[in-house]
């Protein structure tokens, strides 16, 4: 039996490794615009506005409560500012006892939301 050139040997795990990260990376630009079409379909929303009235006297006393500054406060409301991580974690903090479902919820985009075109 002949033996293997190093170089040929070489050459073919090279190529090989070079498909599997263009393969790997096409999986991964896929995966991308797959994300960007969810995030452009569908938007949390928030209920925290529409309960804040029974603890909170103002949008300045919850902005304080949740930790986060009121010109957010007031953006997300105008739906300005998507609600991010550290708005989640501050109604959370401001609200205890309530649940995901009770301060947030799903709905789907569409092409007037500003931020879709962001």
């Amino acid at each position: 039996m002949p033996e293997k050139n190093p170089i040929d040997a070489g050459i073919h795990t090279a190529s090989k490794t070079v498909r599997e990260n263009v393969r790997r990376q096409k999986v991964a630009d896929e995966l991308e615009k797959t994300k960007e079409a969810v995030r452009r379909h569908y938007r949390l929303r928030t209920k925290v506005f529409d309960i804040c009235d029974v603890r909170y006297h103002s949008l300045s006393e919850l902005a304080q409560a949740m930790g986060i500054s009121v010109s957010q406060i007031y953006r997300v409301r105008q739906a300005k500012r998507s609600i991010n991580e550290k708005f989640i974690l501050g109604a959370f903090k401001a609200f205890p006892g309530y649940k995901l479902d009770d301060l947030f919820y799903v709905t789907e985009g569409s092409s007037n939301d500003r931020r879709l075109q962001e």
